[in-house]
């Protein structure tokens, strides 16, 4: 089976359809950026992919990836019957890796990191089934540790902050 156009999906209680298919969509997708008016009007379609996956019985299944207008990827991760399953990335316009986390059956259930647009690292921890679990680190955009929170099942049980002042 091919891949086809996103545009001739549709969507009909919570299912992707081909246009005029009764049967849910299986198999590749493309999105792609939209054309500017000019483009259009001369009918040049534009070729910049936006999205890309795949779908089975109407559901997002297996690896998803989209991208800025720039080309540069937005982000990527992990469906599985509709859901995110798996490790997922986010990244700036500029390829400045921004978060990674792990999914497990569309709760977050993992080690999540965030960085800071300068590449050092702002804020990492894990969750267990959707909640906070354990200890959380935060820090300055100079790399500094700022704090550490504790969680026990969502919950916060300590916080403990850095005594050392920034410049």
């Amino acid at each position: 089976m091919g891949t086809i156009d996103g545009i001739n999906l549709v969507e009909r209680d919570g299912l992707m359809y081909e246009e005029n298919k009764e049967i849910p969509y299986t198999g590749k997708v493309v999105f792609y950026h939209k054309a500017n008016i000019l483009f259009s009007l001369l009918g040049i379609k534009n070729d910049k992919k936006s999205m890309e996956g795949e779908y089975k019985t109407g559901k997002e299944d297996g690896m998803w990836r989209r991208w800025y207008k720039n080309g540069q990827k937005n982000w990527e991760g992990t469906y599985k019957d509709g859901e995110k399953d798996g490790g997922w990335t986010w990244w700036d316009k500029n390829g400045q890796k921004l978060t990674e986390n792990v999914f497990n059956k569309g709760k977050e259930d993992g080690m999540c990191t965030w960085w800071y647009g300068n590449g050092k690292k702002w804020m990492e921890g894990v969750y267990v089934d959707g909640e906070e679990n354990g200890v959380w680190t935060w820090w300055h955009e100079n790399g500094e540790k700022e704090m550490e929170k504790t969680f026990k099942n969502g919950q916060l049980v300590t916080v403990k902050k850095s005594n050392k002042k920034l410049p």
